[in-house]
């Protein structure tokens, strides 16, 4: 019997793991979109003027190769723009399967997924809700709730995890007693590589706001009078 039970939560580790490699790899590529995107627009535009000035010139009858490569320039922006639309390869790194999802089987997925760097077992109270998204994707986002309270909070500091409907929504909050995240800087928080801690790679955060974010969700900084707390606000399948 445990020999089954330590089977599946190998492969539930397993798949919040390749969830975890497809959703960095999203937030890479779409940091690294809007990066060439802009410089492609600026290409683009330096070639138009360069063109239009050819034009007006002797230049375009001196040699005409200027035309044709002017022209190549366009092209191979054009091209590679198109490129950067190409999500293909992404789609193999995990399947999503999104649906009515088991919020009590997320969060214990995530715990478990977190098991190694635990040292005081978080205080867990969250109501049972079918939530809509994909499990593997919930549970990844409340893992990396989890990483950001353990590495903000002094060692055996506890932590809390609490889950109920509010205003129609499931709420989800993970609560430390770290010092938190500056008020100026919350809103950077969420942004892909932006992290005020030495030797992380700022990317916690920015899934967890993607998964709740593309399933209709929020991620947010409620008040806390004890600590710091984040919070998913999630749909209710």
């Amino acid at each position: 019997m445990n020999g089954g039970a330590n089977e599946a939560e190998k492969d539930t580790r397993e798949r919040i793991a390749r969830a975890e490699r497809a959703l960095t790899a999203e937030i890479v590529v779409a940091t690294l979109r809007h990066e060439l995107r802009n410089r492609l627009a600026a290409i683009r535009q330096a070639s138009y003027y360069v063109s239009a000035k050819v034009k007006k010139s002797a230049l375009a009858d001196e040699d005409p190769r200027l035309a044709r490569f002017l022209k190549l320039i366009d092209n191979e922006a054009d091209a590679a723009s198109a490129k950067l639309g190409d999500d293909e390869q992404l789609s193999k790194l995990h399947r999503r399967e999104p649906g009515p999802s088991d919020i009590v089987h997320s969060v214990a997925c995530a715990v478990d997924a977190a098991r190694s760097r635990i040292v005081r077992e978080p205080l867990v109270r969250v109501e049972e809700q079918m939530i809509h998204g994909d499990p593997d994707e919930l549970a990844l986002a409340v893992r990396c709730l989890l990483d950001n309270a353990i590495d903000a909070s002094p060692p055996g500091a506890p932590i809390t995890i609490e889950g109920r409907v509010v205003d129609g929504r499931y709420t989800l909050t993970v609560e430390d007693l770290g010092p938190g995240i500056a008020a100026d800087l919350r809103r950077q928080a969420t942004e892909p590589f932006f992290t005020t801690k030495p030797g992380r790679a700022g990317l916690g955060l920015p899934i967890a706001f993607r998964i709740a974010t593309r399933q209709g969700g929020t991620l947010g900084f409620p008040r806390s009078d004890r600590g710091f707390r984040v919070s998913l606000g999630l749909a209710i399948a």
